[in-house]
């Protein structure tokens, strides 16, 4: 039967087609069978809670409070994630570990706390306004891409070692000598008169 009915257990149901369509329970939660069309919005205070998938249409989503924040909640028992603001920054938290993953400030600094930042293969890391600096691996090789200017690289002490790590190659020392090795031995060295 359509209509409205008071249940004896207190609970409102508003039925069409002999099926419940809105029931209101005696602890005033309200449960809707079907879709839920609003056209002027709906305002929580409190608790919600959805089950299945959700769809939004429109511009702006807006979370609203004196340290807002989204959870994501893995039921697979895999890490769960919270994003959130809090003292004006912006926050990535892996939860199952308690340790902030991502944080960027209100001066846009950005911070990876723990891990690495991985990128596939011929994928660029671009630095400078019109992409002066690039860095970047072929899957090959590596490679570092200078279009501006000269290409500095700054230290007291420089030493370029074979991918292993096992043998120099190069030393170059502030106010003191550069020196060649082929196979991890010393073979020319400058001096203050020379090589």
């Amino acid at each position: 039967a359509n209509g409205l009915f008071l249940s004896a257990a207190n609970t409102l149901e508003l039925s069409t087609a002999s099926t419940p369509r809105l029931t209101i329970n005696s602890d005033g939660h309200v449960d809707v069978v079907g879709n839920l069309d609003v056209g002027a919005g709906i305002d929580v205070t409190g608790n919600f809670t959805a089950s299945g998938e959700g769809t939004f249409n429109g511009e702006q989503v807006t979370i609203q409070g004196t340290s807002p924040r989204l959870r994501f909640i893995d039921t697979n028992e895999d890490s769960d994630f919270k994003i959130s603001v809090n003292g004006g920054k912006f926050i990535i938290e892996d939860t199952t570990n308690t340790a902030d993953r991502f944080t960027i400030d209100s001066s846009g600094n950005l911070n990876i706390a723990s891990g690495n930042l991985s990128l596939v293969d011929d994928k660029f890391i671009k630095l400078g306004a019109g992409d002066d600096l690039k860095l970047t691996h072929t899957g090959s090789r590596s490679e570092i891409h200078n279009i501006t200017g000269d290409l500095l690289i700054r230290a007291d002490n420089l030493k370029i070692n074979n991918a292993g790590n096992s043998e120099e190659m190069a030393r170059f020392t502030a106010n003191g000598a550069a020196e060649l090795y082929y196979d991890n031995v010393q073979k020319l060295q400058t001096t203050s008169y020379g090589a």
